[in-house]
């Protein structure tokens, strides 16, 4: 967690066992094919195309969960999810008006926000007035649900309903 001038607080997400796990299978991807290039003799460049690939995925995964961070603003959360490497940029907005409650869970909900399975659950109105929702996995977890309750003036939900 920082603060910065504008007095807006940003979290880091953290990265839970499920991560861990798609590196090891990607790893194991890539000594099984190493070893099937050499006990078939496949052409040296295959193997090189076949590592450099892998790295190169490696890191864009590695590129985008480290960019995931999630930034108390005055008036609403904000979700920038950057690629320094291309100069991608998303953003979400959610004000904090338009969220409706909160819940700790442990269910997948996608890689994207909720990189590790010990989540918190936003339940919003979007613009078109409909119930949505997204996961989101914070580094320090106790601290960013104390800022959203103080921000929100909602107090966490047991279970969702």
């Amino acid at each position: 967690m920082r603060t910065d001038a504008d007095g807006n607080i940003t979290f880091n997400s953290s990265f839970g066992k499920l991560w861990l796990m798609f590196t090891a299978f990607m790893f194991l991807l890539c000594v099984i094919f190493f070893v099937w290039a050499y006990v078939t003799h496949t052409d040296t460049t295959l193997l090189i195309i076949g590592g450099l690939l892998f790295l190169l995925s490696g890191v864009i995964i590695i590129a985008f969960v480290r960019s995931i961070k999630y930034v108390f603003e005055e008036d609403g959360i904000r979700f920038p999810l950057t690629w320094l490497l291309w100069g991608f940029s998303l953003e979400e907005f959610i004000p904090y008006a338009r969220i409706t409650r909160f819940y700790e869970t442990r269910e997948f909900t996608g890689l994207v926000h909720g990189a590790s399975m010990d989540k918190i659950w936003i339940e919003f109105m979007n613009s078109s007035g409909k119930k949505d929702g997204f996961a989101l996995s914070p580094k320090n977890k106790q601290l960013f649900i104390s800022e959203l309750t103080k921000r929100t003036g909602l107090s966490i939900s047991d279970k969702p309903i």
